[in-house]
């Protein structure tokens, strides 16, 4: 998110991706660490560009989210569903979080000091190809991974691709 962030202030447009391959800092609800290692998760964030409004953004989280658990159900997993806007689970098991940020505001007329909110970065993490003892000590909550729940191995691109087709 940070990078894309970054990205967006700089001009990045609609719909800019960026994945990561690892992640040692990154971050997901009340700043809570999100750790990712080589292979094991999907991360990666989507900048969405918009000129209504912040209102019209209400749902984005819960979009996204949606959009996780129908990226899953094309990968032949039936079991995931929101828990939270924010939480995908599988049973009682997190699965997956969505990490929405907006940007910077942009100044209107005469420098008032106020301005309109004119992107918002949407962070994704889900647990791909971690093991149980992977998933045991570092999250506060009981998590899964899809390697744990379909036995088989899950390639990330395959779920970015289903994911990024139903967000948008």
């Amino acid at each position: 998110n940070t990078v894309l962030l970054q990205r967006a202030q700089a001009g990045a447009s609609h719909a800019s991706v960026i994945a990561a391959e690892w992640q040692r800092a990154g971050r997901g609800r009340m700043n809570r660490p999100w750790h990712a290692a080589v292979g094991g998760a999907l991360t990666f964030s989507v900048l969405w560009r918009f000129s209504q409004g912040a209102a019209t953004l209400a749902g984005l989280s819960l979009a996204a989210g949606l959009a996780v658990v129908r990226a899953l159900e094309a990968l032949g997993i039936t079991e995931a569903g929101l828990k939270w806007p924010n939480d995908v689970y599988m049973g009682e098991r997190k699965i997956a979080g969505v990490l929405a940020e907006a940007g910077s505001l942009e100044e209107e007329g005469g420098g008032t000091g106020y301005g309109r909110l004119k992107y918002v970065v949407v962070g994704i993490g889900i647990n791909v190809n971690h093991s149980t003892d992977e998933l045991t000590a570092p999250f506060r909550y009981p998590a899964t991974s899809l390697a744990i729940e379909r036995q088989v191995p899950t390639r990330r691109s395959d779920l970015l691709l289903a994911f990024l087709h139903r967000f948008e």
